[in-house]
């Protein structure tokens, strides 16, 4: 804070008029800010974002960045960032802020080119992503907006060709102000990016020539309007907040320093932009006014590593990497432990902490039960947006997390892994987590070996780009071990199958049960080829209704194996009824099969 006179000055012609707020005394120049302001108002995009390639990817980075509080009392210590990586999340989320803004209220989740592990988590619900569509009733693609050709999906990090994030235009109001909220919440995991997007908004902003407010320390809060950057102190109401209006936007950024904003906000009509954690302490201020809640996504590993970059201190992008594949997305914490010696050992130790049973149970059953995403711990479990960013899914951060909790979850003797499973697989919010129980035990009663029924899927006849397999014909039975073969008796004895894990690069291996090293970059969730009736079976587990059959992974498959050794694909589910979307492309599969498993009996660890 500081009484100096405004740096800048203004001829009498070139002098815009003072913001009518700027009538009342308490708000005095900002030297900290100002040179952010100078940088950015009514600049064209261009000369505020800066382009750049990295691996051949294009992206966009802010490089004029205001003073990041990491003291409270002080805009003088900033953090380690140097510049913000424009994030897809981030012109999503400037779109639909700005429809908000002009009456429009509709927030599809859409597609991105460059995913995360955890988008795939709204498969779950019956809308595949990996067309970048949703689906009408024949299966034909809905599209829901300008991103909804890209093509979705976990290939992997490198060799992929993702299409250029497009340069958001300066932002122009054409219609009315007449937002349809009064509070817009931004919420997600901690450390994805939720209070740099403020700095995002508010470039945009300025680079429009609004006048906002925003706050991220205590009862200071900074005005920018078209003569300069202000700081005006907010312990009580105080008189200038009458003459707030709908033109002006106040950002608000929730954290350990300021929990929520002054009373006096919500009396007035000022729109507010509220980043923070969905916890109640920090969103339930706004609770009896008109709140539109907006779910972030994680960053994809491109972009975490990417944003990286623009640290003070150089990052070991190898244990970067590691970290967000088994610890998730927290790009803050990932920071600072891998700068420690002790970092990841530590985090470890304190992840086991969070692990035992009863805090465990409680835990995902309170969340699951009540449905709500602040009470749960954001080391094990990770939120993140449904098919509509006013949704949200759940689930365990990663499968290396999911096995500590089900490492605990083995040594209870009431079966409780089943009641957790029915439990998460209940609500579509947490069927991810359902789904790591899922493919868990089916990989273990598989390669133990079983005795299974499966039913021939037939082609509906309704899909357009895919052909849609439902259940008919008959059952049989699905011998697994020590080989995978049909029978239709079932009277043989199984014994257990040979296990091996393999990556992407490998060739297709005889007479073993092959599972991904890593199930996020998979196509499928294994194969067994049996060399002697010349077939490959390809497995595919899933607690959906609905799901897609990628192209890769038949690829993959066809390009290891003779001509004449067929394929046939069976899917694996809870759900009695399946439906299969396979593009139309797709000549190379014979056989398409269905194992309902009716109960969780086979779900019961060994």
């Amino acid at each position: 804070m500081t009484s100096e006179p405004h740096p800048l000055s203004f001829d009498s012609e070139s002098t815009p008029p003072p913001h009518p707020l700027l009538q009342h005394p308490e708000f005095l120049p900002s030297n900290p800010y100002n040179s952010f302001w100078n940088d950015i108002w009514g600049k064209p995009y261009s000369e505020v974002f800066t382009p750049f390639e990295y691996q051949g990817r294009p992206y966009n980075v802010l490089l004029h960045l205001p003073p990041i509080s990491g003291d409270p009392d002080s805009y003088s210590s900033t953090s380690d960032t140097e510049g913000i990586l424009m994030l897809s999340e981030y012109q999503d989320l400037w779109t639909d802020l700005q429809n908000e803004l002009n009456g429009v209220h509709a927030l599809p989740t859409l597609a991105r080119s460059d995913p995360s592990p955890w988008d795939h988590w709204n498969e779950l619900n019956g809308k595949p992503w990996s067309d970048g569509a949703f689906r009408n009733e024949d299966g034909s693609p809905v599209l829901t907006g300008p991103h909804s050709q890209l093509q979705s999906g976990h290939a992997a990090v490198e060799g992929e060709d993702y299409a250029m994030i497009k340069a958001l235009k300066r932002p122009r109001r054409h219609v009315p102000y007449r937002a349809t909220f009064r509070v817009f919440q931004i919420l997600g995991q901690p450390g994805i990016g939720k209070s740099m997007s403020l700095y995002v908004i508010l470039a945009q902003r300025l680079m429009a020539q609004k006048p906002t407010f925003l706050q991220n320390k205590a009862k200071v809060v900074v005005f920018f309007c078209s003569t300069g950057a202000y700081e005006v102190r907010v312990d009580e109401e105080p008189k200038w907040a009458e003459k707030l209006t709908e033109e002006e936007l106040f950002l608000f950024d929730s954290n350990e320093v300021v929990v929520q904003p002054a009373d006096f906000w919500r009396f007035f009509p000022i729109p507010i932009i509220e980043a923070a954690s969905p916890k109640p302490e920090r969103t339930n201020w706004a609770r009896k006014m008109t709140v539109t809640t907006w779910y972030m996504r994680p960053m994809s590993l491109n972009e975490f590593l990417v944003a990286s970059l623009f640290q003070s201190r150089e990052i070991d992008k190898t244990k970067l990497e590691l970290f967000y594949t088994t610890y998730g997305p927290n790009a803050r914490q990932a920071y600072d432990l891998i700068g420690r010696p002790d970092g990841l050992r530590k985090h470890v130790q304190d992840v086991r902490d969070k692990l035992p049973l009863e805090k465990l149970y409680s835990m995902i059953t309170e969340y699951s039960l009540n449905l709500k995403p602040d009470s749960i711990s954001h080391f094990i479990m990770l939120v993140t947006a449904g098919p509509t960013r006013y949704s949200y899914r759940t689930g365990f951060i990663s499968r290396d997390v999911f096995q500590l909790a089900r490492e605990q979850y083995e040594k209870d003797k009431n079966h409780r892994i089943r009641d957790l499973f029915l439990l998460l697989n209940s609500q579509p919010t947490t069927r991810a987590s359902a789904g790591y129980i899922f493919e868990d035990s089916m990989h273990r009663i598989l390669k133990k070996g079983a005795c299974l029924q499966l039913r021939k899927m037939r082609d509906s006849g309704t899909g357009k780009t895919n052909t849609i397999y439902i259940i008919d014909h008959p059952a049989e039975w699905l011998q697994v071990g020590p080989t995978i073969q049909l029978s239709e008796r079932r009277d043989f004895t199984v014994g257990p199958l040979p296990f091996q894990f393999y990556d992407h690069t490998e060739v297709l291996h005889r007479g073993v049960y092959g599972q991904p090293t890593s199930p996020i970059n998979a196509a499928f969730d294994a194969y067994f080829w049996n060399e002697t009736q010349k077939t490959v079976w390809m497995l595919q587990l899933t607690v959906s209704d609905e799901h897609d059959v990628k192209p890769s992974g038949i690829k993959w498959i066809r390009d290891r194996i003779p001509d004449d050794v067929e394929i046939r694909f069976v899917v694996f589910s809870p759900q009695e009824r399946v439906r299969l979307f396979i593009p139309k492309t797709i000549t190379e599969i014979i056989y398409i099969y269905h194992v309902h498993i009716p109960n969780l009996e086979p779900l019961v660890q060994e």
